[in-house]
């Protein structure tokens, strides 16, 4: 552990606090590898279209195996969505063996693509949920107008694919045959899809045994005194960047790179705010949602924020260390109806790739250097951070 870390005055030793972090990183990993060895798809065994984080309960991330950094912000909404879904709507109960299944965008905004979908699994410890495992995975085909989910053609949702909202796969450890024959009845490949939710399924259970075992040997108030300690040091280390940046609002705006089959392609729009060591960006100047599949979910958005943060702000910040203290200090503003924040009925089975891409320009691009007579310079996040990512 570094003197700076020591300075913050963390409950943790030094020892324990590196040994709790590798820890937590390496049942992440495990259960990713795991994913890889025994996954029937390509997607996953091969493109690594996945990506496993271990959250608390009210869904920040402790730590995670980012196979696919863009997916990683989702996991966050999948669990929330799916504990307030059964909560507030459903109004049942969640049982030590449930498992979890949800990929719909529109239900509490559980899904960030329609092709991803989510596992969802607490971890009971001493009867109460202390843990969540989120694996987030790219299927090969969700049923819908077009194979493999991406139907340029679609002028819904519904004709993307299933729209799942959080569904029990697996109820007090009990699999639901009933709710996986549904659901793989309806994509092209349903052998496939079946083999890829249990191996999705089981891999949490692995995290699930590790986690109960870590919190035997270190005890429940050692671990959770870690995870308050280690999220305090990722937010310092990003503040300490933004502190970087000069104060003041700046701009920047990233045009599509097409006019659209409709000719209403939109034009995206952000303004940030930084004041000290916290920073706003604020989307909700961005044109309104279109006709083709290129809308982003907000679990999409958030997402892209994110991984535009963690590749600038924080490229320096280990891979244990990468949870959600890192965005305490950002604060992102939408407006619904957006192309940053679709509502029903969009499409957006091109979110991750198109809409993506372009909110992760709009904030690497961000014109933070600034004179003293505060002329913009027009250079980038990433070059003023002095980091060429690109």
């Amino acid at each position: 552990m570094s003197e700076e870390k020591r300075e913050m005055e963390f409950t943790t030793s030094p020892a324990d606090f590196e040994i709790l972090a590798s820890s937590f990183y390496t049942i992440a990993q495990e259960m990713g590898l795991n994913i890889e060895r025994t996954a029937k798809s390509p997607v996953f065994f091969s493109a690594h279209d996945y990506v496993v984080t271990v959250n608390m309960v009210d869904g920040d991330i402790v730590s995670l195996a980012e196979y696919i950094p863009v997916l990683v912000g989702g996991t966050p909404f999948a669990v929330k969505g799916t504990f307030r879904y059964y909560e507030e709507v459903l109004q049942e109960d969640i049982n030590e063996g449930d498992i979890f299944l949800c990929s719909d965008l529109f239900t509490l905004d559980c899904g960030n693509q329609p092709q991803d979908w989510c596992i969802v699994t607490p971890v009971f410890y001493g009867g109460e949920p202390k843990f969540v495992i989120a694996v987030k995975a790219h299927q090969a085909d969700i049923g819908g107008g077009a194979p493999g989910g991406y139907n340029p053609n679609a002028m819904d949702c519904w004709a993307e694919g299933l729209r799942i909202p959080p569904i029990k796969i697996y109820d007090r450890g009990e699999r639901r045959e009933d709710v996986l024959k549904l659901i793989t009845t309806n994509v092209r490949t349903s052998e496939m899809c079946y083999s890829d939710l249990l191996c999705m399924a089981s891999a949490t259970q692995i995290g699930t045994r590790r986690l109960r075992e870590l919190m035997d040997y270190w005890g429940e108030e050692k671990v959770f005194t870690y995870i308050k300690d280690v999220f305090d040091y990722a937010e310092h280390m990003i503040r300490e960047q933004i502190e970087r940046i000069p104060d003041g609002d700046y701009e920047s705006e990233v045009n599509p790179t097409y006019e659209g089959r409709y000719g209403d392609a939109a034009v995206i729009r952000c303004r940030m705010s930084v004041e000290g060591d916290e920073m706003k960006l604020d989307f909700t100047e961005t044109d309104p949602q279109v006709r083709e599949i290129v809308n982003s979910s907000i679990a999409n958005t958030y997402s892209s924020v994110w991984l535009a943060i963690l590749t600038s702000l924080g490229k320096d910040i280990r891979r244990e260390y990468r949870n959600s203290g890192c965005f305490r200090p950002v604060h992102i503003l939408t407006k619904p109806g957006t192309i940053v924040h679709a509502r029903l009925p969009a499409t957006c089975g091109n979110d991750t790739n198109f809409v993506a891409k372009q909110i992760i320009e709009a904030v690497l691009e961000m014109p933070c250097a600034v004179s003293s007579k505060g002329n913009s310079s027009g250079l980038g996040l990433d070059t003023l951070l002095d980091n060429r990512w690109l």
